[in-house]
């Protein structure tokens, strides 16, 4: 941009290049200070999100895990709950759902919720 206006202050003789630089050197992210926080809080958040191969600990693996079943076992009930919401109906109305179609899900969805209990 800096070119752009350096080329039209020559070809027209205004002098637009001069606020327009002033003002970049006022931003806050001029300087490379700000800058390096930010990036060192964003490599701290990143370390903590995904720790190193030698940082996991096998307390953080097993909570992980453990949500981690917890969000699928919520999930599956979740789908066998709008499956049995929009299965067929006796009666039809302009606010009945259509039928929720998943393929071969629902027979494996039971499968695994009788195997794992819901919290």
């Amino acid at each position: 941009i800096a070119k752009i206006l350096k080329k039209y202050d020559k070809r027209t003789g205004a002098l637009l290049r001069l606020p327009f630089i002033q003002k970049v050197l006022q931003q806050p992210f001029f300087t490379t200070d700000l800058l390096s926080k930010l990036i060192k809080e964003c490599e701290n958040t990143m370390h903590f999100v995904f720790p190193g191969e030698g940082q996991q600990k096998g307390g953080k693996i097993a909570e992980m895990a453990a949500a981690e079943d917890n969000i699928f076992r919520n999930t599956v009930a979740a789908l066998v709950t709008m499956r049995e919401i929009r299965s067929g109906s006796s009666t039809y109305s302009q606010f009945s759902l259509p039928p929720l179609h998943l393929g071969e899900f629902p027979e494996q969805s039971e499968k695994l919720l009788s195997l794992v209990p819901i919290m």
